[in-house]
């Protein structure tokens, strides 16, 4: 009986009107991508069964509006010379490449209204690129223009202001990561604090806490107005950004139901906007800062919130006393109040209004019993004339004995504080960590588990930048020299973080069938009275990583080689090559087989310094890959450098040969170009990408 009644809390969860329509929003989202009719219809219908009529009428408007006008709306951002006479057009939601002739017709904040045609070969591209169509409507709003080109010359201010020195805030202010350097936003991503470069909800919280601030001598629904305005105004000055567009928009939502004083329910809010977002924007669930916003807001909300638990408390101790028929219906009532989203709050308000009249009517009956009273009680008042005189010497001691143990409190409550501060923003961060932690292994193959502390130690840093950053806006000769410093001793605690949490640094990669099952592992453990247990959820960490091959030659394209060996127990790499490459090329093979130290090798990456491997000895004498090299006869392997090097004359038929392209052809002569990845396993079976065996 106990296990059941488990079993039934936790899919009790499961039954609301939020979670079916987050439900039917990814159904919609699945649909989508084959067919955008049948989504249509889908999300229609999801959103007349979710919302109450007038809210339903409302929202299917702008969803049909969004759909046949704003699907081909696009927002210039930037542009920038692509090659020859092209010119790339950066936008919200894509990358157009135009000619220069006709890109010298937009500026930053134009709209552009066109079914864009995409490029095939950048169907693989992390932002897909398009051709813009003849028949293409051009818009011009200078309102946004003005914006966007406020936006400009302030970063360009920053920047160039400070000497050079400044290259954080435009990322924390405007959202413009381009001024930081390889070196230091590796460091934030090894270190697990790359979130803090992107305006997300917490960029917005501090903005929020300005501007409530500074209009303190405003009631404070009256603040909340200029607040939603600024917010809206932060999106085309964040460039934009996805991030800051959620965050703005989830803020903006929360004013207004204040405003109108709707009691909400946080939880039940998030799942609200969350698939609003996906049935608006079913590419939303695709979006890897999306998910990484939801699941880190998500388990904030369910592992510290304990307002559900206390019920749940309460429930079983009437449990004990009540009958079974008043279970029954105690749970009945619970699943006929969440069966349409908005109900909620307007029972809240009714209940607010029963017990205002409540109040009135128990104040009006104490009124007529103090009239009553009032003579006994001024009979009693002369009566005690005579002892009031040495009550207040006794209370002259009493009160310099309140002040002294007051003065102790507020010192033990100051002390409280701080420790208070600390456990809650340790709690947070692993609240947020139990969720994004399998994402983020997932997608990137990167997490830093000591993120949890590290967040809490350089959060005050970034704090100080933002406001710093939004006064040297105003005023930079004032502020700006404290700003510098203030960014360089905030470098300088990443640094010290770096040296001392790459030891907790992860590159490893996860199957998709290990995150679905932590997720809902996670979720159901969060949303469970046993919510603690998703804590488990962490012990992907420790989850296996692929057997290691022997060699792994990765297929480089361009200037860039490289290799992997591991071999008697001794790993050795070599690399020489650009920035993109080490990233998107090198690092996701190292993340399959969960290495990060190397015994020996060499990393060279052009323009740029490499921050996520180590290596023990430097070097390019390898132990069974020779490079380069044509004199040894004795190479079990030769790995060679340049293209169309390998002819009759040197090859020697006893050596395996790995080059990008060569136009002498022999069965010992591999070309990555042809082959893709070739990996050589224990056996010496080698394996290509394209599922070819080679005997």
């Amino acid at each position: 009986m106990y296990i059941y009644s488990i079993k039934k809390k936790i899919l009790s969860n499961y039954n609301s009107a939020t979670t079916r329509l987050l439900f039917f929003a990814i159904l919609t989202a699945v649909v989508y991508r084959y067919d955008h009719r049948i989504a249509m219809l889908i999300a229609t219908c999801t959103i007349l069964i979710s919302f109450k009529l007038k809210n339903a009428i409302l929202l299917i408007t702008i969803y049909i509006i969004s759909n046949i006008f704003l699907v081909n709306l696009y927002v210039v951002v930037d542009k920038s010379e692509y090659y020859k006479d092209k010119v790339l057009l950066r936008t919200i939601k894509s990358n157009i490449i135009v000619d220069k002739k006709i890109a010298d017709n937009f500026t930053q904040g134009d709209l552009i209204y066109a079914n864009l045609k995409l490029i095939k070969k950048s169907e693989n591209y992390y932002r897909k690129q398009f051709r813009l169509p003849a028949d293409y409507k051009q818009i011009k709003l200078p309102i946004i223009s003005n914006i966007i080109k406020f936006r400009s010359d302030k970063l360009n201010d920053l920047y160039y202001l400070s000497g050079g020195k400044l290259t954080l805030p435009q990322a924390l202010i405007f959202g413009d990561k381009s001024y930081i350097s390889d070196d230091v936003r590796d460091k934030y991503i090894i270190t697990g604090l790359a979130h803090l470069l992107a305006i997300s909800g917490m960029h917005i919280g501090i903005i929020v806490t300005i501007v409530v601030t500074l209009l303190i001598f405003l009631p404070f629904k009256l603040r909340l107005i200029p607040l939603a305005i600024i917010l809206i105004f932060m999106i085309p000055i964040a460039g934009f950004s996805i991030t800051v567009l959620r965050a703005s928009l989830f803020t903006i939502f929360f004013i207004v139901t204040y405003l109108f004083d709707y009691a909400t329910n946080s939880k039940k809010f998030l799942l609200i906007l969350a698939s609003l977002f996906i049935i608006f924007s079913p590419n939303t669930i695709k979006d890897i800062s999306f998910l990484l916003s939801f699941a880190a807001v998500f388990g904030i909300l369910y592992l510290l919130n304990n307002d559900r638990y206390k019920e749940d408390d309460k429930n079983d101790a009437s449990k004990n006393t009540d009958n079974t028929n008043s279970n029954i219906t105690h749970d009945r009532d619970s699943e006929s109040s969440d069966s349409n989203i908005g109900d909620s709050c307007n029972s809240n308000k009714n209940n607010n209004d029963d017990r205002n009249a409540g109040d009135s009517r128990n104040n009006y009956e104490n009124n007529n019993d103090d009239h009553k009273t009032g003579e006994n009680r001024n009979n009693y008042e002369n009566n005690n004339n005579d002892h009031k005189t040495g009550e207040n010497r006794n209370n002259n001691n009493s009160y310099k004995n309140q002040n002294s143990e007051r003065n102790r409190s507020s010192n033990a409550q100051n002390n409280y504080g701080i420790k208070n501060y600390f456990t809650t923003m340790i709690m947070v961060g692993v609240a947020a960590t139990i969720l994004t932690t399998p994402i983020s292994l997932y997608y990137f193959g990167t997490t830093n588990f000591a993120s949890i502390i590290s967040t809490v130690i350089m959060l005050p840093f970034i704090y100080i930048q933002i406001i710093l950053g939004i006064l040297t806006v105003i005023a930079p000769t004032l502020f700006i020299d404290a700003l510098v410093f203030v960014e360089h001793i905030s470098l300088i605690v990443l640094d010290t973080i770096y040296n001392l949490t790459y030891i907790t640094f992860t590159l490893k990669n996860i199957p998709l069938p290990a995150l679905i099952v932590t997720m809902l592992f996670a979720v159901i453990a969060l949303t469970s009275r046993y919510k603690y247990i998703a804590v488990f959820a962490l012990l992907i960490f420790f989850y296996p990583a692929q057997k290691k091959p022997v060699y792994i030659f990765p297929d480089f394209i361009g200037s860039t080689k490289g290799f992997v060996a591991f071999n008697d127990n001794r790993s050795e790499i070599y690399f020489s090559g650009s920035v993109s490459q080490f990233k998107y090329t090198l690092l996701p093979i190292l993340a399959q087989y969960g290495v990060k130290k190397f015994d020996y090798g060499m990393i060279r990456v052009f323009s740029s310094t490499n921050e996520y491997i180590k290596i023990e000895n430097e070097g390019t004498d390898f132990k069974n890959i020779c490079l380069n090299n044509f004199d040894n006869n004795t190479c079990e392997i030769n790995y060679i450098t340049k293209s169309n090097t390998i002819n009759i004359n040197n090859i020697n038929n006893d050596t395996q040969y790995i080059i990008y392209r060569n136009k002498f052809k022999a069965d010992n002569i591999l070309e990555s170009s042809q082959k893709g990845i070739i990996t050589i396993s224990h056996d010496g079976k080698i394996e290509v990408n394209n599922d070819k065996d080679i005997d």
